[in-house]
């Protein structure tokens, strides 16, 4: 079995009218969102489009949290609204290696940590 390390990011979003939303923190129901739409779209893997992927998780966020509203569409977030999203752990020295592989930190499946 590969050794799969998964992180789930934490987001700066920036949109166009300015507005700046710092520690955006990613969970699952996100991650899966874009899973789910980059098969159904037929998307590149994270690892090979870092950028949409990123917006797309941002928009979630965005739209999980209540800060943009439910009606606001992917299409339109990525084209009218969004100027810029990065993670906010850019300074990971692993962070080449581990793009595309969301999940929290915690204890290796099948460790006794509890």
């Amino acid at each position: 079995m590969s050794d799969v390390r998964l992180k789930s990011p934490v987001l700066r979003v920036v949109l166009r009218d300015g507005t700046v939303y710092e520690d955006l923190q990613t969970f699952s129901c996100d991650l899966t969102a874009y899973e789910r739409e980059q098969s159904r779209r037929k998307w590149p893997a994270p690892k090979e489009a870092p950028f949409s992927w990123l917006s797309f998780l941002g928009w979630s966020v965005l739209r999980r949290d209540k800060l943009i509203g439910e009606d606001v569409g992917w299409p339109t977030f990525d084209r009218d609204l969004l100027a810029e999203v990065s993670s906010a752990g850019g300074d990971d020295e692993d962070d080449e290696d581990e793009a595309g592989t969301p999940t929290l930190p915690g204890p290796d499946p099948g460790s006794s940590a509890r």
